[in-house]
């Protein structure tokens, strides 16, 4: 990431999110929000619940697939990509499958 003197914009902190998402997660390599949050660099002063936000609004967004896992109350949730092409092709497949 491009660090600048200027203070990231909401837009560039929701990309920058995507990017972590994309590069650093996989189903069976999920981060934390907190995981999240360190990758970006303390001087940019980015907010846990800046980012928690982001988070959120890509776990509902259907543009973006995230998916996000608690495996049990009161432990802390972990998310990860859920659109590579072999997941999206597989989803597409077992949709074909039960459909039949």
């Amino acid at each position: 990431m491009k660090l600048t003197q200027n203070p990231i914009t909401a837009r560039e902190r929701l990309l920058e999110v995507i990017r972590i998402l994309k590069t650093y997660t996989a189903e069976d390599e999920m981060l934390s929000i907190h995981d999240i949050h360190s990758h970006f660099p303390e001087d940019l002063q980015v907010g846990i619940e800046a980012v928690r936000e982001d988070v959120a609004a890509l776990v509902e967004s259907i543009v973006f697939p995230v998916t996000s896992l608690q495996k049990k109350k009161g432990m802390p949730k972990h998310y990860y990509y859920d659109g590579r092409p072999f997941l999206q092709l597989t989803g597409i497949l077992m949709r074909k499958i039960a459909v039949k």
